[in-house]
């Protein structure tokens, strides 16, 4: 009987290791698939942040661009105006200085017509 009580412990005992040995097992194999989930995690969100970078860089260019783009647009805008306001106020001067000259010849043929008389 002493024999079968040791026996059943022993196979007691066998059966409790081999569940332990299990359990270990397992508990091994979640770890290295958390392991690779956690790295594929990482890969990902260096992966995201480098595009988001990249996104930002790239925006920064564009937005360079379209500032030279406006300040050039309205560099040219302002010479245009410039120009066209020259070219007016030349124009004016021009008609004045012709009404300048219309008044002075009536005015001398009034002052020869004066001294006519």
């Amino acid at each position: 009987m002493n024999s079968d009580l040791i026996f059943a412990v022993s196979a007691l005992l066998a059966l409790g290791g081999i569940t332990f040995k299990l359990v270990l097992d397992r508990m091994d194999t979640s770890e290295v698939s958390a392991a690779r989930d956690i790295e594929a995690l990482r890969n990902e969100i260096a992966t995201t942040k480098s595009d988001a970078k990249d996104a930002v860089a790239a925006a920064a260019v564009a937005s360079k661009d379209a500032v030279a783009a406006t300040a050039s647009a309205l560099r040219d805008a302002v010479a245009a105006a410039t120009t066209a306001a020259r070219e007016g106020v030349d124009a004016t001067a021009h008609s004045l200085t012709e009404q300048i000259k219309q008044l002075d010849h009536r005015v001398e043929k009034l002052e020869d017509s004066r001294h006519e008389k």
